[in-house]
C-alpha cells in the first residue's frame, strides 16, 4: 500500500543496497553498508513509526494539542482512502514503464531496496506495518502537526504539513513532491 512504500522509503534509505553502488556518487574510500536484514527491517520500522507516534503525543501534550481530537474512524473515510490510493498506484506502474528519470529512480528503489525486503515478509508483517504506518503517521501528520498549525492559519496548516510530509517520505526528489501532493 501507498503508506507501507512511503514507511519503507523513508526508512530504508538509511541503509545503501550493494545493488544500488553504481547508481550512487561514492567516494573511492567509502563502502555500501551491508544490506538490511528483515529482523532489522521489521524492528526498526515498528521504532520509526512507534516513534512517531510518541512524537506526536509527547508534542501534544507539551502544546497542549490533543493528536486524536479529530480522528474519527468511518467507512466513508476508509473508502475514501481507499480510492485515494489508485493515483500513487497509477504512478507505480507509470513509474515502471516510464524512463523518466525520476520515475527510475523510484522503480530503482522499489526494485532493490524494497522489493527483497517485502519478498521475505508475512503477510502478516505487511498487513501490521500498513496499519502501524497509517495510524502513526496520521497521529503525527493529520492529528497533530495540523491541528497546531491549524491554530495559526488554515491555508498554512495545509502548506506546512503537506511539505513536512513530503520531506518525510524523500525517497527521491520526484517522490517527496508526489507525497506532498497527498
Amino acid at each position: 500500500s501507498r503508506v507501507l512504500l512511503h514507511f519503507a522509503g523513508t526508512f530504508s534509505r538509511c541503509r545503501v543496497s550493494c545493488k544500488l553502488k553504481d547508481n550512487l556518487k561514492m567516494p573511492d574510500n567509502s563502502q555500501p553498508s551491508e544490506p538490511l536484514t528483515l529482523s532489522q527491517f521489521l524492528t526498526g520500522a515498528g521504532l520509526f513509526e512507534g516513534g512517531m507516534l510518541l512524537v506526536a503525543f509527547a508534542l501534544g501534550f507539551l502544546m497542549d494539542v490533543h493528536p486524536t481530537a479529530e480522528l474519527h474512524w468511518s467507512w466513508k473515510s476508509f473508502g475514501t482512502g481507499v480510492l485515494a490510493t489508485g493515483p500513487m498506484l497509477l504512478i507505480l506502474v507509470a513509474s515502471f514503464l516510464s524512463r523518466s528519470n525520476g520515475l527510475n529512480q523510484i522503480r530503482v528503489f522499489l526494485r532493490d531496496l524494497i522489493g527483497p525486503m517485502l519478498d521475505q515478509c508475512r503477510l502478516i508483517d505487511i498487513v501490521f506495518l500498513s496499519l502501524m504506518a497509517g495510524i502513526c503517521e496520521e497521529v503525527l501528520f493529520r492529528g497533530f502537526l495540523f491541528q497546531w498549525a491549524r491554530s495559526i492559519n488554515p491555508t498554512f496548516a495545509i502548506m506546512f504539513v503537506n511539505i513536512l510530509f513530503g520531506l518525510a517520505h524523500a525517497i527521491t526528489p520526484l517522490y517527496a513532491w508526489l507525497a506532498g501532493l497527498t
